[in-house]
């Protein structure tokens, strides 16, 4: 059994892939103070396929294996809260 990977991140005013890490899926929790913007990696260039998350707000996304598959933007501000369940 693999244990759930907590991370805590800063967002940054321009597109930043998260971290490298195998997992299936991932909650993020926003509280840095603004809205945050989620989107996949490949796919930020494309308004139709964001996320925002005004702060407070939290959401659950499946993975295709890694982590860095998503993407976020925001204030520049920590409070980036990531649960990352890893694969089995």
């Amino acid at each position: 059994m693999y244990a759930s990977q907590p991370l805590r991140l800063a967002a940054t005013t321009s597109w930043a892939a998260l971290p490298s890490l195998r997992a299936e899926s991932f909650s993020v929790l926003n509280r840095t103070g603004s809205n945050l913007l989620i989107s996949r990696t490949d796919q930020t260039d494309d308004t139709t396929k964001r996320n925002t998350l005004s702060d407070g707000q939290g959401s659950t996304y499946r993975l295709n294996g890694n982590l860095s598959e998503f993407s976020i933007k925001g204030a520049a501000a920590d409070g980036v809260e990531i649960i990352a369940e890893p694969t089995a």
